[in-house]
């Protein structure tokens, strides 16, 4: 259910059963479901690419509406390099543009780590908004292990 800005009550005007169900009922059922979406993947990923792509362009590509201001993007995974002398990086795009260009260092490592991260975006116009997992490597392979998580949720 979509939030309904507050109306502006002025004395003596008669309320409706409809009017006090969409201020009262449906704007407390909107924000006690905010405009969320999640993806578990059941597989694995595995990049060589030196420049960003997209992880998952289908299922690592969440959707929300929003009615406007922060939005809240939680990510959480286990991935690993094939060579310890290279990285791994991981950024997320909104509506097309990567959010950290230089990346968030994944691992350097040949064995598996973890690495989780939240962003509080403030600001944000309301309307439709698209989050992708993305990733790269310096060299090598880096592999993303199924059980990771990604959501993206206004605040």
């Amino acid at each position: 259910m979509a939030w309904t800005t507050p109306a502006t009550w002025v004395a003596a005007t008669p309320l409706g059963a409809a009017q006090l169900n969409e201020q009262l009922r449906d704007n407390l059922n909107a924000l006690k479901t905010p405009p969320t979406d999640v993806y578990n993947p059941a597989g694995g990923y595995s990049t060589t690419s030196t420049s960003y792509v997209d992880v998952d362009a289908t299922n690592y590509n969440l959707t929300i509406t929003t009615t406007g201001g922060d939005i809240l993007i939680i990510f959480s995974g286990s991935g690993a390099m094939t060579a310890s002398s290279n990285v791994g990086y991981v950024t997320v795009a909104l509506d097309g543009t990567d959010l950290h260009t230089a990346g968030i260092a994944w691992t350097s490592a040949a064995t598996y780590g973890d690495l989780s991260f939240t962003l509080l975006l403030e600001g944000i116009a309301a309307g439709s908004h698209s989050v992708k997992l993305r990733y790269k490597v310096s060299a090598s392979t880096l592999t993303l292990l199924s059980g990771g998580h990604l959501a993206i949720r206004e605040v």
